[in-house]
């Protein structure tokens, strides 16, 4: 199962073969100190997979703008669905273990660093069929059929305003695309531990994306954008991108 592992492992940083919407979950460049990686039998008779990569991860991870949770979470579901045998993942950097991983606003902890699909199973999604207008027809679509083409589109969300003037804008948003457009459920949306559907809250501040924690911790000096917490300081993002 070390050999396959490895496969499996080399298989995820080459990536999909069709890169145009997607990205390696390993990043390229970054280096496996154990070429082979181990298997370990805990106490409790669980098994263990070993992974221990090069301190310069963090740097590869944040060149490729991935998190780390993305990482962990692609490394313990591709091995412990495909080697059932194993039940856990160790990630280590240099010798030092993955023990805790922020995702959005939650923070996980990996107790001595193992790594379960439990861990990751609830953000298991399914694949979506995308259909695209342009003037070229991209995806059987084309802009003269788009049925939305004459549509009045709401204002753009302006960030500096606030109380009922960002309120109305918001509202207004989300009545058109109440209006206009429908969510189609999908096997593998989020559901919460008593299966009832859960939505996204789109908040103002995610119309300006902010760095994620790799970015962050590689460029210490780069401000947060605001509305978004600046891993390097604990506090709210400082950085205005309307400001003039």
């Amino acid at each position: 199962s070390d050999d396959f592992a490895g496969a499996l492992i080399e298989a995820l940083k080459a990536g999909p073969l069709e890169q145009t919407c997607s990205v390696a979950s390993i990043p390229a460049g970054a280096e496996l100190l154990d070429p082979k990686p181990s298997v370990e039998t805990l106490s409790s008779g669980e098994h263990a997979l070993t992974l221990n990569f090069s301190s310069t991860l963090a740097n590869y991870l944040a060149f490729s703008g991935l998190e780390i949770w993305e990482l962990a979470g692609s490394l313990a579901l591709t091995v412990c669905s495909f080697l059932p045998e194993i039940d856990a993942v160790r990630i280590q950097v240099a010798g030092d273990p993955i023990t805790v991983c922020q995702i959005g606003d939650s923070v996980v902890r990996f107790e001595d660093g193992l790594i379960r699909r439990s861990d990751f199973a609830s953000y298991i999604g399914s694949v979506a069929t995308l259909y695209l207008a342009d003037s070229f027809g991209t995806g059987g679509v084309t802009a003269d059929t788009d049925p939305l083409k004459n549509e009045a589109r709401p204002a753009g969300v302006d960030l500096r305003l606030s109380g009922e003037e960002l309120t109305k804008q918001m509202n207004d948003l989300a009545d058109w695309y109440r209006t206009h457009l429908v969510r189609q459920m999908k096997k593998g949306d989020s559901y919460d531990q008593n299966h009832i559907t859960e939505f996204i809250n789109f908040r103002p501040k995610y119309y300006f994306l902010g760095f994620n924690q790799a970015v962050s911790n590689a460029n210490t000096r780069l401000p947060q954008t605001c509305g978004w917490v600046d891993y390097n300081t604990g506090s709210l993002g400082t950085f205005d991108p309307l400001a003039e």
